[in-house]
């Protein structure tokens, strides 16, 4: 009888139903904490990876409307210092014209009044030529100079811009032309040291400009938290701009053309 006593009636064996109640709660309480924890851990990764690609979406769309609007600027601003210097050689061809038309009329006087042996006007008429001729040489110049310098806004223009966009990550920047010279022009012998220029046929088309672009659309991190770079990205977004010049009255104005 005591043995039944101690084995089920001792203090130390005996806990009440409330105790062990208590203990079950204790327990479901742990396992329900650490299942919050976990799914709080769960959900601040989520959502901190969410945060990261809603930066990383809306550095990369900054981005390209910051890059667009530089090339935009860019090219109708190259195109307008191009329209300048189209102005002044077509402008030049009256020049060339009027010497070339008083060129011929000296020679011819020189000539016959080389035939008719008179010396004073032969040496008039001399002088007069060489000065005419230096009148062309002067001109021819200036053309060449004005086509040099078109070549080098071109190059100006293209370099400038390929330096502001990598600011933002751009890459792949060209630049495509649809003529092989900075303005699209021909030249024409009118007569000896006469050279005029002439819109090739249409002009609009062959004068533009192209200048594409691409950007890592949405940069992210890879498995070790680094960022990937537009090196290691497929098939990355192009995007392009072009501008040309239309004449306007006497000038020619910078125009954007799709």
């Amino acid at each position: 009888m005591a043995f039944v006593q101690n084995k089920f009636f001792n203090p130390t064996n005996f806990k009440p139903p409330t105790i062990r109640s208590n203990q079950l709660k204790k327990t479901e309480s742990l396992n329900n904490s650490g299942f919050v924890s976990i799914l709080l851990l769960f959900l601040t990764a989520l959502m901190m990876t969410g945060m990261v690609g809603l930066f990383s979406l809306g550095v990369g769309i900054k981005n390209i409307t910051r890059a667009q609007s530089q090339c935009i600027q860019a090219n109708l601003q190259g195109q307008k210092e191009l329209g300048l210097l189209l102005t002044q050689i077509l402008k030049l061809n009256n020049t060339v014209l009027k010497l070339h038309r008083t060129r011929k009329t000296v020679e011819a006087s020189l000539l016959t009044a080389t035939g008719f042996g008179l010396a004073p006007l032969v040496s008039m008429l001399t002088k007069q030529l060489k000065f005419i001729m230096q009148g062309q040489k002067s001109v021819m110049a200036r053309q060449k100079q004005l086509l040099a310098q078109s070549f080098l806004i071109k190059r100006k223009t293209f370099k400038n811009l390929n330096r502001k966009l990598k600011k933002w990550n751009i890459f792949h920047i060209q630049e495509q032309t649809f003529y092989k010279k900075a303005l699209a022009l021909q030249k024409q012998k009118e007569g000896n040291m006469a050279y005029t220029y002439k819109l090739v046929p249409d002009f609009t088309y062959h004068q533009k400009t192209r200048f594409t672009w691409k950007i890592k659309p949405f940069s992210h991190l890879d498995k070790n938290f680094q960022w990937i770079w537009p090196a290691e990205i497929k098939n990355p977004v192009s995007h392009t701009c072009t501008a040309s010049l239309k004449q306007k009255g006497k000038q020619w104005i910078s125009t954007l053309y799709h």
